[in-house]
């Protein structure tokens, strides 16, 4: 009796976070959604929300005024039912400037990663560590926490 008495709210819950989840995606993407080029390197990797099961292919690239996740040009229709197993393909182009997020390195399961995360929007996405590193590079950004995690330690003043 109690079972089925909690079923309706838990799945009501569960509803709810998905709705949740895909109007916070979907306005992150409207709000910086960016119609201009970029004529810096572009790396083609995998992107991955938080919340996502899967990553997604997109292109980034960045310079000293913001980040840019740019879409994927082999985009391929979406599943409604089922995955292929590939992973999801960005679908729009974005700009986000330098001071509307912060950055840090991450372990994620097994792997090392740049953790993104939007100052007061509960966004955070990942990037391959070695991408992220050129991503940074190539913008002039700071990155006072390499020589820490280098595989050989810290750097030691001479």
């Amino acid at each position: 009796m109690l079972v089925s008495f909690l079923i309706p709210f838990v799945l009501i819950g569960a509803f709810a976070l998905m709705a949740r989840q895909f109007v916070q995606k979907r306005t992150f993407e409207d709000d910086y959604r960016y119609d201009g080029g970029f004529g810096g390197t572009r790396y083609p990797k995998v992107l991955r929300y938080v919340w996502a099961e899967t990553g997604m292919k997109c292109f980034a690239g960045a310079d000293q005024s913001g980040l840019y996740l740019m879409a994927h040009p082999h985009r391929k229709p979406s599943r409604v039912w089922g995955s292929t197993g590939d992973s999801d393909i960005f679908q729009k182009n974005i700009r986000i400037p330098w001071s509307h997020f912060e950055y840090k390195p991450s372990r994620v399961f097994f792997g090392r990663r740049l953790w993104f995360e939007l100052r007061g929007r509960k966004v955070y996405f990942t990037l391959p560590w070695d991408v992220g590193l050129k991503l940074l590079a190539d913008a002039g950004r700071p990155m006072p926490w390499t020589a820490a995690l280098s595989p050989s330690g810290p750097a030691t003043p001479e």
